[in-house]
C-alpha cells in the first residue's frame, strides 16, 4: 500500500517555485486566489526564453509534484 504525504497548498506553491528557479525560469509571480476562485489556492505564473524550455519545466514538474 503507498501513502502519499499531504502538504498544504502553501508548501506545495514554495516546492513549484523552488523547481522553477532550479530550471532558471524568470519574472516568476505567485498569485494567492483562494477567495478568488474554488479551483486554485495559488496561481503561480513565469516566464521562459523558448518552447523548449517550457516543456522541460513543465514535465519536471509534473514528476516532481507528482508525489505530493
Amino acid at each position: 500500500m503507498s501513502t502519499v504525504e499531504t502538504i498544504s497548498p502553501e508548501e506545495l506553491a514554495r516546492l513549484a517555485l523552488g523547481c522553477l528557479e532550479d530550471k532558471k525560469a524568470s519574472d516568476i509571480r505567485t498569485l494567492n486566489v483562494v477567495e478568488k476562485t474554488i479551483l486554485a489556492d495559488f496561481f503561480i505564473i513565469a516566464s521562459v526564453e523558448s518552447t523548449r524550455q517550457a516543456r522541460a519545466i513543465a514535465d519536471f514538474l509534473r514528476r516532481e509534484l507528482r508525489e505530493h
